[in-house]
């Protein structure tokens, strides 16, 4: 046996999900599918990622303003519109894996909206990314800082809700 599928065996624990009805607790044991599972880990690690690139802003906003200047082209925005609704696409899946399913799910559709809107824009509003650009960079580095923080936060709320659960034994 590899390490994938070990770490699949592993990860494809019994999840418990319980609802009470009239005062009883029943509980639903369902298992993990290995895509699920998969899934599951690709939304914790792009969400570790998120919250890098966060710290990095955080840190070094100049480098991200660099970015961000650097990422005006229509070229640029299709590709990371493509990024966004993948990720979404993600989050939307592995969400009933999750600890925190309706937010995870919630985020993934903010996300994909993110994305279509992004494709949008880079087909007909460049002129309105540039000068969104301009005034969040004129706006200083404690707004970008700001920013970066919150997207740091994010990342890291989706790699904590994705992560696989600890055993307690």
């Amino acid at each position: 046996m590899n390490l994938l599928q070990k770490v699949l065996v592993h990860s494809a624990h019994l999840h418990a999900i319980w609802t009470a009805r009239l005062g009883v607790t029943i509980w639903i044991v369902r298992r993990a599918s290995a895509r699920s599972v998969l899934l599951k880990i690709l939304a914790t690690v792009l969400g570790s990622l998120i919250g890098a690139f966060g710290a990095l802003g955080i840190v070094a906003p100049s480098d991200i303003g660099w970015i961000a200047m650097h990422s005006l082209t229509s070229g640029a925005f299709y590709l990371i519109a493509a990024v966004r609704v993948a990720f979404a696409v993600i989050l939307i899946l592995a969400a009933p894996l999750s600890r925190t399913p309706t937010a995870l799910r919630t985020i993934g559709y903010i996300i994909l909206v993110a994305g279509i809107t992004t494709a949008l824009m880079g087909s007909v509003a460049m002129e309105r990314a540039h000068a969104i650009v301009d005034w969040w960079l004129q706006q200083g580095s404690g707004v970008v800082r700001l920013t970066c923080l919150l997207v740091s936060a994010l990342g890291a709320f989706i790699a904590y809700v994705c992560a696989p659960v600890r055993q307690r034994g």
